[in-house]
């Protein structure tokens, strides 16, 4: 072996020693750390053990107030003056009989056919309900008809209402007056 084969061992070895060094120094930094946290690990383990108490003895409170609030004179050896003000609800001595309630199915519905009218009303709108201006001039929207039968004596009368819509400029639809009473199509006065 040469002399400088060995110098160069020796610088590797003075290196080598300080990485070892360095090594221990930080395995003795992560110690110190592990120690740290065992110890949050156990002070937190402490902290969250007393809410979880509280919290076991408040749901056997609650629980013990619910069954205290189910209590009234029908359903423990309470007097009836102590009851709250709800009052029991009334049985029916009615007895089921499986069907269901309403009309039969398919069955239709019950509105009026459209006729043809013996009179005819027109109502415009006069102003926009959106801006009140005057609709006068302004381009039709649609109609939505409502025909009343009126039964005189003799005929019938069928007068059909015409409401008519009108669109402003500002954008905004309005419809006629409506004077007859209902929504239906259809009406008997």
């Amino acid at each position: 072996m040469l002399v400088s084969d060995v110098a160069q061992l020796r610088a590797e070895l003075a290196e080598l020693r300080a990485g070892l060094a360095e090594a221990h120094e930080m395995i003795r930094d992560l110690q110190r750390f592990i120690v740290a946290k065992d110890e949050q690990i156990t002070r937190l383990s402490a902290e969250n053990a007393r809410p979880t108490e509280e919290n076991t003895q408040l749901q056997g409170r609650v629980a013990e107030l619910e069954r205290q609030l189910k209590m009234n004179s029908t359903n423990s050896s309470l007097p009836p003056s102590s009851d709250q003000m709800t009052r029991s609800r009334p049985k029916s001595l009615r007895q089921k009989t499986g069907r269901k309630p309403g009309k039969a199915a398919g069955e239709g519905g019950a509105a009026l056919a459209f006729k043809v009218p013996d009179v005819e009303h027109d109502w415009y709108p006069a102003s926009c309900r959106g801006c009140g201006a005057d609709l006068a001039d302004a381009a039709e929207a649609g109609v939505v008809r409502r025909q009343v039968y009126e039964l005189p004596e003799p005929t019938v009368t069928v007068t059909e209402h015409r409401m008519h819509k009108r669109r402003c400029p500002c954008g905004c639809a309005s419809g006629g007056l409506r004077t007859i009473g209902g929504n239906s199509p259809s009406l008997w006065r």
